[in-house]
């Protein structure tokens, strides 16, 4: 998982409040919570990966309530509601949206932003 800062001219390898952040190298079919580490408390709303090739017709309401065609969807966008150093931690909560699968990982912010 990757960050990219949407705007030019966003400094630093923190998170600045009020900047748009393009997530990349997410697992189709997943949302993904971002939490301060050790806090239960989202970060923002999750972001979600849409699977490629699944229309309307195959998708179930009660459990992928997140709706998508066949056209490439672009990559999610985060806003972080607060700043966060480079050295801070983030508790991601990676959840499958179709089975309620889970896993929570952590990573330094610094560590998420990519120069791609």
């Amino acid at each position: 998982m990757r960050f990219k800062a949407k705007q030019e001219g966003v400094q630093g390898g923190g998170i600045q409040k009020g900047a748009i952040y393009i997530v990349l190298n997410g697992q189709p079919g997943v949302f993904y919570h971002f939490r301060r580490a050790g806090s239960t408390d989202d970060l923002g709303l999750p972001v979600y990966f849409h699977k490629t090739g699944k229309g309307i017709g195959q998708l179930q309401i009660q459990i992928d309530f997140a709706i998508t065609g066949s056209l490439p969807t672009p990559p999610p966008e985060w806003d972080c509601p607060i700043d966060l150093g480079a050295n801070e931690k983030l508790s991601i909560w990676a959840v499958k949206a179709q089975t309620g699968l889970e896993i929570v990982f952590e990573r330094t912010v610094g560590a998420l932003f990519t120069t791609v």
